[in-house]
């Protein structure tokens, strides 16, 4: 008797974790995940079941199902492509302008500056060290957002343009009787 056994389409994820979907059990059959190297098989005995800590790139996953004597298995490929975007330190310019230092995005990405809050001019918006004119009074935050084979992340960055004046009191004279 054959099994006919799939662990569901080949698949590419954004994210570091999954939900394998197999060929259901029947009421005497045993199943089993494997694969994945360093990834974690939430429940590998299941014949769906969230995977995390996927590689970044090709993980192979194989669901094979015990039944009446027989076993058969099916393989799936899941490409994951998650990363994480790195939009600097915060800073605290006495100047309305700063230079940003975003991580680059890497080989075949683009990375782009996007306002999330208060004001900024980005002199390049794609250079992760642009400079980043006419920021606004107080709390700026800019987002990093980085694109990488179908993916998109961003991160955020405060930049907080606070300057300090120095103010002694109304002008005058010193007078002195000696």
């Amino acid at each position: 008797n054959k099994i006919y056994v799939s662990a569901g389409p080949d698949d590419l994820t954004c994210d570091n974790s999954y939900y394998l979907v197999g060929t259901p059990l029947s009421e005497t059959g045993t199943g089993t995940w494997s694969g994945g190297g360093s990834v974690v098989i939430e429940d590998e005995h299941a014949s769906s079941t969230l995977v995390e800590n996927l590689s970044t790139g090709i993980n192979t996953f194989t669901w094979s199902i015990t039944d009446n004597g027989c076993t058969s298995s099916d393989d799936v490929i899941i490409t994951c492509n998650y990363f994480k975007a790195n939009a600097g330190s915060d800073q605290y310019p006495a100047t309305n302008f700063t230079t940003m230092n975003a991580g680059y995005p890497g080989a075949g990405a683009t990375g782009e500056w996007k306002t999330y809050s208060g004001n900024g001019d980005p002199v390049d918006p794609i250079d992760p060290l642009t400079t980043m004119n006419n920021l606004g009074y107080g709390l700026n935050e800019f987002i990093w957002r980085v694109t990488w084979n179908g993916c998109t992340y961003g991160d955020t960055v405060a930049i907080i343009y606070n300057p300090l004046e120095a103010y002694a009191g109304p002008g005058g004279s010193v007078c002195s009787d000696d």
